[in-house]
């Protein structure tokens, strides 16, 4: 009966257990851990850069915003003013009084609060009833996180607004 056993299995081989192990287990979470230590700076540098841009963004549309109201707005008040402070910006109509004096500023419109650790450099910008900035001077607005940032120009003549990087 021996030999009838042996011979059935001549050429075989004997089952093995499934599965990993204990040394391989490590490789490879190893590996894992070596893959997001070189990929949690680059992501975490991803989402400072989403967060100037968006603050950038918003500031800008605020900007836009504003311009357009000064000129549609032109008969009720002296300007339109974009006041940034160090947590939000604010949106302020400047309203003319019946005897054609400039009122004290009223906010129409508040940003969004910039998020943690963006910095945007306080500056008050004032559109004219014709649409160009008040001051007649050009005015950047510097937006910074992290070494990332962008900058949001207005130009004097035209009240136009752009981003650079």
């Amino acid at each position: 009966m021996r030999c009838l056993w042996q011979a059935a299995w001549r050429g075989h081989t004997a089952p093995t257990a499934a599965g990993v192990t204990v040394l391989e287990l490590g490789v490879a979470l190893g590996l894992g851990a070596l893959l997001l230590a070189l990929a949690m700076p680059l992501y975490f540098g991803f989402v400072r850069e989403r967060r100037v841009a968006r603050v950038a963004e918003d500031l800008a549309g605020l900007l836009r915003f504003a311009q357009q109201r000064a000129v549609a707005q032109s008969v009720d008040s002296c300007g339109v003013q974009v006041v940034t402070l160090s947590s939000r910006a604010e949106v302020r109509r400047i309203p003319r009084e019946a005897d054609g004096d400039c009122a004290d500023p009223v906010t129409i419109r508040v940003g969004e609060p910039y998020p943690q650790g963006v910095a945007v450099a306080e500056v008050t910008v004032e559109f004219s009833s014709a649409g160009s900035l008040a001051t007649g001077s050009a005015t950047s607005i510097g937006i910074a996180s992290g070494g990332r940032t962008r900058t949001v120009s207005v130009q004097a003549a035209t009240g136009r607004v752009e981003i650079t990087p």
